[in-house]
């Protein structure tokens, strides 16, 4: 990870906890992150492996966030096992103020290397 995405994470988990008012664990936002950056669905068991966690920690993060109301599950109809997983409204405008907070740090972060590179 380079400076850049470990600042715009940063800002990341500062914008969804500002979201919440409050604390929410690194692992529910990574969870978030991954039904972000998905366009359709994205089954539960995925967001399990990917995270490299139990299908029980998994269940607890997703329950948490939709509770926050960034995301909503259902049945796997092909799996009633599995739950897929989408992201609500609020959690489609969490995404458009990650993608401006993104594009604002590449700007800044554009602009100081041509300052610096100018300077040399």
């Amino acid at each position: 990870m380079n400076t850049l995405s470990l600042f715009a994470f940063i800002r990341f988990v500062e914008l969804v906890r500002s979201e919440v008012d409050g604390e929410i664990p690194v692992k529910q936002v990574k969870m978030l992150l991954q039904v972000l950056d998905c366009e359709e669905v994205i089954p539960l068991q995925d967001i399990a492996r990917d995270l490299g966690t139990s299908s029980a920690s998994a269940t607890r993060n997703m329950q948490n966030l939709r509770k926050l109301g960034f995301i909503d599950s259902h049945i796997d109809p092909l799996d009633n096992r599995n739950r897929l997983l989408t992201t609500t409204d609020k959690g489609k405008l969490l995404k458009l103020k990650i993608l401006e907070l993104i594009q604002k740090e590449n700007t800044t972060h554009e602009h100081k290397k041509k300052e610096k590179s100018l300077a040399s």
